[in-house]
Formats: C-alpha cells, structure tokens, sequence
C-alpha cells in the first residue's frame, strides 16, 4: 500500500501565556475544564554529548564519555532479556537483525563496535541490547502526539510530548552527530544512544515520532526505534524521508513519522511492518497521536487495550477540537500552549490521566536549525534549547 492522502488543513486556536513557568506552576490544573490534579513530576537529565567521524568512532566517543551509565544499562538490559530467551534464542534473533543493518547500513554496527569497544564489552552483548526492541516478547508502553506547523513566526515547527506508562524522571542524551558520510544532526536518544524520538538535520528536515501497534511483523525490517536516526543522518528533505520510509519496514510494531522540512513540505507516514501510507495537508496543521487515521491502516492495528485506546483517541479529538477554532494563530508560543494542554478528556501533557505520564516535550524549528528539549513535561519544564 502507497497512498497519499490529503487533508484540509485544520486550525489551531490562539493561546495566551503566562509570562513565565512559574505562573504556570501556579494555574496549572486551573486554567482549563476538566483539567487533571496531579503532583508534578521530577526534572529529568539531558546529557549532551558531541561526537564526528566514522561509525566506529562515533560510537566509540560516545561510549568514552558515558561509560559508566552505559555499561550500567547494558548490563541491567541484558540480564532481564536473558530471563526471558534461550541462548539460541537471543543469538538467531539478533543475528538476522545485525544482518539486515550489516547490508544497507552498517556505520549503525561499526557504532555498535565502537561503544562495546569502549566499554569493554563483546559486540554480541551490545546488539542484543541494543536490538531487544525487536525481539518477539518486547512490549511498547509508549504513548505520544505529534503536531506541524507548516509555517509559523518561526518557519515551519514539530511539537512532540514523549509518554509512558509510568512517571518519574529520565535520563537522556542529547546527541549532535557530524559522520564522515551523510546529514550532521541533533537528536534526543534514550541512554542506548540510538532509540531516537525527535531530531533535525543540517539540511533542514526534523522527525517526531508516535507509535503505533499493528498486528504483522517483518524479519527483513529495521528496528523502529533506530529508523528516527537513520532518516536525519539519510535524508535531507520531506519526500526524501518518504521515499526512505517507503523502502526500509520496521520489523515489529510501527510509527507514524510526524516530517516537515524549512521548506514548509509536511507529512505523516502510516508505516506498519508490511504497509505504509502518506498523509499530507493543505493547510499548515498537521497531528497525529497512537492510532492511523486512515481507516485501511487502522484495520490493520493491534489494539492497545479499551484504556490505551480510548487514550489515543480522545487526545486526537482534542487536538481536533483545539484546531478547528476559528482564531488560528500558527505560533511557536501556541505550540507550546498545545504541548501544556490539560483538558480532561484528552489532554496532550499527561499526568496519569488514562495511565500515561509525560516525560518529555521537543520543539523543531528546522528553518532556524534549532532544536528545544524540555526534560519533563512542558508544563513544568523550561525548554532547552540546542543547534548544530
């Protein structure tokens, strides 16, 4: 399936700000119907680390600077992955995947090399960690919305929350990548250094990301969590994105890939691990949340359980509720009025509404290079802001 699918473009309604987080703090189970009470969560860490060169290097810088987080998750992941497979197990799974990356890329396994490398690890301990995501009993608690702006006061913008099941603080990495070969980049990854979740390139295309659950798999796809990464170091615009998507299954599960680039070009692509679709807009609003809008791709779903999805759907009916109004204000501001949003049902910034908690909020601005992190959610969190 290839289809692209056009949408008129929807609005969203204009916000006013407090001047500052604090007043925030202070409205911020106040100010809107219906809104969730609940304590606010911990500030999570952002580590930026910097690394250039070939793959192997790249890793192997990496894995210098956070050895000992690393090896601290590399041995906690490994020893729970081994409860839960037999030897031969774990070994042919991670195999097929390694091989796969080995054929169309393989700076991903010389980067593997370079952080076992520095921390003194066998390869095969670092792939099967690294690509336990791709394993048959991983299960994906992820839960998050993406919104475009096609133009704004700051060219075109992606806002992105991060949700999970459970709350508390994080710690992540803010990597800024300059390969010997392909895009430079900025990107947000969990502690592994490759499940990326939002990011920008230095030719102007950003990615968010919202998971989605279907019920095929692909033994010849790409883990989907690594695919982020792969198209800002691969791709320098939206229908370059399109087409490397249309190319490279992911092998469990599935994403929408939330795209638009400093031309203002914008796109959702539906990818399960057999079937993918386009959706693009007219207008300059552009969302999706943990569901396909596209009846076809929807069928093709495994549900999430009556809450997660009633989760999904009620914050797409939100945000269409919100951009539909009339006073359409496409502003980076309103963006992160969007991002903040607390109604109940539906809210976009969750604090255990529905058994999902925000643990992060991203803003792109592929236009100014610039890409802005709140390591929390936004509504108690200032964004931090990083470039190339």
């Amino acid at each position: 399936m290839d289809r692209t699918q056009t949408r008129r473009g929807l609005m969203l309604a204009s916000f006013t700000l407090p001047a500052s987080l604090s007043a925030w703090r202070a409205r911020l189970f106040a100010d809107q119907p219906g809104a969730a009470k609940a304590k606010l969560p911990a500030q999570g860490r952002l580590i930026r680390i910097e690394t250039s060169g070939s793959g192997y290097e790249v890793g192997r810088q990496y894995g210098a600077r956070l050895q000992q987080l690393l090896k601290r998750w590399v041995d906690s992941r490994l020893s729970e992955v081994k409860k839960d497979y037999r030897p031969e197990t774990l070994q042919t799974a991670t195999q097929a995947m390694l091989d796969v990356l080995r054929l169309d890329f393989p700076f991903v396994v010389e980067e593997m090399r370079g952080m076992a490398d520095a921390m003194g690890v066998p390869l095969q301990d670092m792939a099967i960690v690294q690509l336990s995501a791709g394993l048959p009993l991983w299960r994906d608690a992820g839960s998050c919305s993406n919104v475009i702006f096609r133009q704004s006061d700051h060219g075109p913008i992606l806002g992105k929350t991060l949700d999970a099941s459970s709350a508390g603080a994080e710690t992540s990495t803010i990597r800024i990548i300059r390969p010997s070969s392909g895009c430079a980049l900025v990107c947000e990854c969990r502690i592994n250094g490759l499940a990326t979740e939002s990011g920008i390139n230095d030719k102007g295309l950003a990615v968010g990301v919202s998971s989605v659950h279907f019920k095929t798999a692909n033994k010849k796809g790409i883990l989907r969590n690594l695919a982020p990464r792969l198209i800002l170091q691969e791709c320098s615009d939206v229908e370059d994105a399109i087409r490397f998507v249309a190319r490279y299954p992911v092998i469990r599960f599935g994403f929408q890939f939330a795209l638009v680039d400093r031309a203002g070009n914008a796109a959702l692509i539906e990818r399960s691990p057999t079937q993918h679709n386009v959706v693009r807009t007219e207008g300059v609003a552009l969302f999706c949340t943990n569901h396909c809008a596209t009846p076809a791709m929807r069928r093709l779903e495994l549900s999430r359980g009556a809450v997660g999805d009633r989760n999904s759907d009620e914050r797409y009916a939100n945000l269409q509720r919100i951009t539909s109004a009339p006073d359409f204000r496409p502003t980076l501001e309103n963006l992160k009025s969007l991002i903040r949003n607390h109604r109940v049902p539906g809210g976009i910034c969750q604090h255990g509404e529905l058994e999902m908690h925000t643990r992060r909020a991203y803003i792109c601005r592929p236009a100014e290079a610039k890409f802005m992190v709140a390591a929390g959610p936004a509504c108690s969190n200032e964004f931090q802001e990083f470039s190339l």
